[in-house]
């Protein structure tokens, strides 16, 4: 039988970017969902940017896209990893309704602002019927550019699994229908994120991607790659927040935006990867099981 080919998780994260221009930001929004049609995307939105920008990300979700949650606003206070388990449910549950309310479809997958997440976060997300937490990143080790690293990081694998109920790093083995999975990053040393193209280029994430096909051909785990939406909007203002790091990035969004999608591009055409939605990914593995 013939190995279908690796799947293409393209993920991006929304939330509101408060030194950026608001209708910018949904202009961004508007554009990815025009011109990325080749690549049905993952997008986690907190809840206030899922009723900021509720009419592009209505017409994404309308169009096929998958539409998951990520927390409520973003703030500093969100992190999963010390929300208590009341705190934790509430907060998820809250979140869950107003995205719902907003966009017309109930988010079944969740990723945590900044990767966070715990076993408090994964039972209120079974209580509330998620499929899927993606806070989990695979072999990354870039703790000084992390602002929420953890250690556990470093040993996990790129494969999909179903999480015990004490620990959303142990794995009872592969996905099931009807249990919560984890879908880890991708990564090797540095996550496979937009930022880590803009600062090494196309040539060594396209190596990079390739390595990890080869190292995990077994599992054929999903290549896993995420972009925030803001990343699109040039900043407003002559006060300049962003990360040490992030400093480096090409100085304007359009840029961003065409090495963006030249990457994914390649992505599809040179390595064979087929862009797929959480939802169809999802469906597909539990299927298979």
């Amino acid at each position: 039988m013939r190995t279908p080919p690796p799947a293409l998780l393209v993920t991006a994260d929304v939330e509101i970017a408060h030194d950026r221009g608001i209708k910018e930001q949904a202009d961004a929004i508007w554009r990815l969902g025009s011109e990325l049609t080749l690549f049905p995307t993952t997008w986690f939105c907190t809840a206030d940017a899922a009723e900021l920008f509720a009419e592009p990300l209505r017409a994404l979700a309308q169009a096929g896209h998958t539409i998951g949650c990520h927390g409520l606003n973003h703030g500093a206070w969100e992190d999963y990893r010390r929300l208590s388990p009341s705190c934790a449910m509430q907060t998820l549950r809250n979140a869950t309704d107003r995205i719902e309310t907003a966009l017309g479809v109930k988010p079944r997958v969740f990723r945590g602002p900044r990767m966070t997440t715990s076993a408090a976060t994964h039972s209120a997300l079974r209580a509330l019927g998620y499929l899927a937490d993606f806070s989990v990143c695979a072999w990354r080790f870039d703790f000084m550019a992390a602002s929420c690293f953890n250690w556990r990081w470093l040993a996990m694998g790129p494969a999909t699994y179903c999480p015990t109920h004490e620990d959303p790093f142990l794995s009872v083995g592969r996905p099931v229908a009807g249990e919560l999975a984890v879908v880890p990053l991708s990564g090797l040393g540095v996550p496979f994120v937009s930022g880590v193209v803009y600062l090494l280029g196309e040539k060594p994430m396209m190596g990079m991607a390739q390595a990890m096909l080869k190292i995990a051909s077994r599992a054929n785990p999903p290549i896993v790659y995420l972009f925030h939406s803001y990343e699109f909007v040039d900043i407003a203002g002559s006060i300049d927040h962003r990360p040490t790091h992030q400093r480096f990035y090409p100085t304007f969004a359009e840029d961003r935006y065409r090495i963006n999608l030249r990457f994914l591009t390649k992505l599809r055409l040179e390595l064979g990867l087929k862009p797929i939605t959480a939802d169809n990914y999802l469906g597909m593995i539990t299927d298979a099981s």
